[in-house]
């Protein structure tokens, strides 16, 4: 198998993911209650890692939860974290060090030598989440485990540095979030893809329009509804354009100001154009790197395109023009 077998591009994964703007908790659930390892996939700012923790607290809910465990991968995660390494000893030489996942695994016999811990029993669910997942280099950190993953028939394999086994319960269930904007993780390993389920988390219009209902503009230069069609024109532009296209569309995150906890005033039209100059349009600018900037040209105008270029003060009249025209073109467009 060469290279080309074995990567699989961004594109291919978007093209073959379960994708349906109406995502929702059910969704993960029903591939968690089927033991179905799990990928969510999608912009930032979509609420991935929400929807994750809002399963582990329904499945608490409902007793459900055995062992927890939350994990974030960077570039630097290795096997020796994940799985087992080397530590020193007191005697100057090295022993065996367990990582985050053999860890688990041991709590994970705990209790299941121990029925009455959650119940016991085969509705249990064991579950690691791994944020970030696609920040590693997933075949070195996971190692024996990919073997695990995709025969169901074997359910432990020998370590080649302890010499013990690492067994996979069947109540473990691994799930892994991945951000589909970052240019980094452009080629997928396609070992990862045969063994993990995909849902794709597209932005929350519905949970963005209720949030902001939640607490209200403070200003009347353009409605809520007006506010939450001009993001999924912006969207809708990126989509579109071929250098970008919908892993790529900026989630409902970025564009609401955030508030303490407890505080409910109404969110101001300077803390609107706040979020666009400090969130959406670096996040753009980002899409096309060093010397493509003109291509911003086709996702907001020439004319912010080149205050932003010339690092000049954009107008929170900038933004409520740039809102409006998006929000005309969502309407016409629909």
């Amino acid at each position: 198998m060469g290279l080309s077998d074995e990567l699989y591009s961004m594109a291919e994964f978007l093209q073959t993911s379960e994708s349906d703007e109406l995502l929702s908790k059910v969704r993960l659930e029903q591939k968690i209650q089927q033991k179905q390892h799990t990928i969510l996939a999608g912009p930032p700012g979509t609420g991935k890692t929400k929807l994750v923790m809002d399963l582990k607290e329904t499945l608490q809910k409902n007793q459900n939860l055995g062992v927890f465990d939350f994990i974030q991968f960077h570039r630097e995660f290795s096997y020796q974290d994940f799985i087992e390494g080397y530590k020193p000893s007191s005697n100057g030489g090295f022993v065996p060090k367990r990582g985050v996942f053999r860890k688990f695994i041991s709590k994970v016999e705990k209790r299941l030598q121990n029925p009455s811990f959650q119940g016991g029993d085969s509705e249990v669910i064991d579950l690691f989440v791994i944020d970030e997942i696609n920040r590693a280099n997933i075949s070195s950190v996971f190692g024996e485990l990919f073997t695990l993953l995709e025969d169901s028939e074997r359910k432990s394999i020998r370590l080649p540095r302890s010499n013990q086994e690492l067994q996979l319960f069947d109540s473990v269930v691994i799930v892994g979030t991945m951000n589909t904007a970052d240019k980094s993780i452009a080629l997928l390993d396609f070992a990862l893809r045969r063994r993990f389920a995909y849902l794709f988390v597209p932005p929350d219009y519905e949970g963005l329009k209720s949030w902001l209902l939640r607490y209200g503009l403070a200003f009347n230069d353009f409605s809520i509804d007006e506010y939450v069609q001009s993001v999924q024109a912006l969207n809708q532009r990126i989509t579109k354009h071929p250098l970008l296209g919908k892993g790529m569309m900026l989630g409902q995150a970025l564009f609401v100001p955030r508030r303490i906890k407890g505080s409910y005033e109404p969110f101001t039209l300077e803390e609107i154009a706040e979020r666009f100059v400090e969130q959406v349009f670096p996040q753009l600018e980002a899409y096309f790197g060093f010397g493509g900037q003109r291509e911003l040209d086709n996702i907001i105008s020439p004319d912010l395109r080149i205050k932003i270029e010339q690092a000049k003060a954009i107008q929170t009249a900038d933004i409520v023009g740039f809102i409006r025209i998006l929000s005309k073109e969502n309407h016409i467009e629909s």
